[in-house]
């Protein structure tokens, strides 16, 4: 990265010396044009190695070194000094005919030009200035005006000395991150090391090796041999950082694609890999001033963030810590629009997701799946034991809870549990108090002059305000059916006419014993753990002669009842709870987990 800044003297023979590509490792010629054809960059010219003999020619790319007998595989020293490898800026360019004849006259099979990785960012600076500019507005003025400004930039002087000047600019950058990207890039690869051997290790493998090494390492002292100072570390990587998100074709999924894994992240092609280069220089940058200086530099996305500040990233995301840190990721999936649930819809029995599932369908051509809502069924009306904080353990899975239950068993306990404990969304007092204000308008209304009937229409429409539990949605997070989903959606009459419709489909003579089962259903109510309406009705069916069974229970009945709720939506001259139920767990679905705790404020 060309940038201003004194002139370090450390250097590629010192570089191969220390082993400084233990865990960055040099690229041959062949593995460099594939790496560079990756990253859309010299396309045309890939098998042409006159091209690649040019560039080091003119000094414009020199590999870092010549190597005479096969790859050298951390035999730098040795290779060196045996005359097998050359280091590029002590040799000078040599004829890479004149390095063949050398290679043959060693026993070796050619040369191996050996580049280094951060020279692909050097690649791409100097042909996008070998490459001249496509004068595309003088199409306005014709094919032939066109034609004749491409003929002028054709024909339009290369500036040797710049482009040279530019290189050894880049030269010194590669340099700079060769000092210590052995240390750092492999933390920035997600912890990958390469645990090579070499002669110079003694019994340590290339991982050890490189542990002791950082253990001893003098950050410092590498700054100032590089040039450096605590400024300009900060300058590289704020300018690799701005000159990655330039390029970077998907900046604005930034956070997402931090998450990924690194070998998919290096799957990328084209600008994509390029960018994915920058960034990794920048950050290698990054860490090596936080070796050194007091205060950290921010991180790469913050400076550059569309939040602003560090606070606004922590309000959106819940921490400031985002890169590899699963405890963030769910916040910024939900922030891409990815979180695969929403909410996690627990119920006393299948029935009541039975129902919700049929009435988001036939009404809004709506899926479960698709809104992502998770249905946990608890299979009766005794919750586990601490199921309270089962729950709140469990509650970065979704955005939100919707807990159904019916009002029996240590199901409304248990609720009470989760409001109190803050694991789920309650009715709050400012609702209250909004609901007592407009009962005390209603009483006025309906006491009219008499103060005795005020009084009492008071004491009714306040005792109705605090039961706001009692209607759907009042309470985000949950709802309790004073009986159960059946009971206190439909009249008893009504259930009982809609399964002889059903039935009558294929039974022809089909008819329930009302009065016996109004009957029934009054005896059960006084039970403790008595039998619902639902469970009557179904035994009632499948003992008539001929029997009616329905698939799968109550679950198939729950959803005749739906299709019949949608087109008869009022009980009693009110909405339906259930269908109320349904339009909450929808609004549900698509509010975002940032509004927990704020969802009724």
């Amino acid at each position: 990265m060309p940038d201003a800044g004194r002139a370090g003297t450390f250097t590629y023979l010192e570089a191969l010396e220390d082993h400084c590509f233990v865990q960055v490792s040099l690229i041959q010629l062949g593995n460099f044009r594939t790496g560079a054809l990756a990253r859309g960059l010299m396309a045309s010219t890939q098998h042409k190695d006159g091209v690649w003999e040019t560039l080091d020619r003119e000094g414009l790319l020199p590999p870092v070194a010549y190597a005479l007998s096969g790859l050298v595989n951390h035999h730098e020293v040795a290779t060196i000094g045996a005359g097998h490898l050359l280091v590029r800026d002590e040799s000078g360019y040599i004829p890479w005919s004149e390095l063949n004849e050398r290679s043959e006259e060693l026993g070796g099979n050619g040369l191996y030009p050996l580049y280094n990785h951060w020279q692909y960012h050097t690649l791409a600076s100097i042909e996008l200035h070998l490459t001249p500019d496509a004068p595309l507005p003088q199409l306005a003025n014709g094919l032939d005006s066109y034609r004749n400004a491409i003929r002028r930039a054709a024909e339009a002087n290369l500036d040797s000395d710049r482009l040279r000047e530019l290189a050894d600019d880049h030269r010194r950058g590669e340099l700079e991150l060769t000092r210590v990207h052995s240390f750092l890039m492999p933390v920035i690869r997600q912890g990958s090391y390469t645990g090579t051997h070499s002669p110079d290790f003694g019994s340590a493998d290339g991982i050890d090796w490189t542990f002791e090494q950082q253990a001893q390492f003098n950050w410092a002292d590498a700054m100032e041999r590089c040039g450096l100072t605590l400024e300009l570390l900060q300058n590289r990587c704020d300018g690799y950082a701005m000159l990655a998100e330039r390029l970077d074709p998907v900046k604005h999924w930034f956070y997402l694609i931090d998450q990924l894994d690194r070998r998919h992240q290096e799957d990328a092609t084209g600008d994509a890999l390029r960018a994915r280069d920058l960034y990794d220089a920048a950050e290698v940058m990054r860490l090596w001033h936080a070796q050194i200086a007091d205060a950290p530099l921010p991180r790469l996305d913050e400076p550059r963030t569309a939040f602003n500040t560090v606070q606004a990233k922590i309000n959106l995301f819940g921490t400031r810590d985002i890169h590899r840190n699963r405890q963030a990721l769910s916040a910024v999936l939900e922030h891409y629009g990815l979180y695969p649930w929403r909410v996690q819809l627990v119920v006393e029995g299948s029935s009541d997701a039975a129902a919700l599932r049929t009435l988001l369908s036939e009404m809004w051509n709506l899926t479960f799946e698709g809104l992502g809502i998770h249905v946990v069924n608890m299979r009766g009306a005794k919750m586990p034991k601490n199921a309270d904080q089962l729950l709140a353990e469990m509650r970065g899975y979704a955005n939100y809870y919707l807990l159904v239950f019916d009002n029996e068993g240590n199901a409304p306990e248990l609720v009470r549990a989760l409001v109190k404990r803050g694991v789920i969304e309650g009715v709050s007092d400012t609702q209250v108090k909004e609901a007592i204000e407009e009962a005390a308008e209603r009483a006025r209304q309906r006491g009219g002059d008499d103060p005795a009937a005020r009084r009492q229409a008071l004491k009714e429409e306040v005792e109705r305000a605090k039961r706001l539990d009692e209607k759907p949605g009042e309470a985000p997070e949950f709802f309790i059916w004073r009986e159960d989903m059946e009971a206190d959606n439909f009249e008893c009459d009504e259930i009982c006419e809609i399964v002889e419709s059903h039935a009558r489909e294929t039974i022809a003579a089909f008819s329930l014993p009302r009065d016996e089962i109004r009957a029934t259903v009054e005896a059960e109510a006084q039970r403790t753990e008595g039998k619902g309406v639902a469970e009557i009705v179904l035994a009632s069916a499948a003992s008539h002669d001929p029997p009616l069974t329905l698939e799968s229970g109550k679950d198939t009945l729950a959803e005749l009842l739906m299709k019949h709720a949608i087109g008869h939506p009022k009980l009693r001259g009110e909405d339906r709870p259930i269908l109320v139920l349904a339009e909450h767990l929808v609004r549900l679905a698509g509010a975002h987990r940032r509004l927990r705790g704020k969802l009724r404020s």
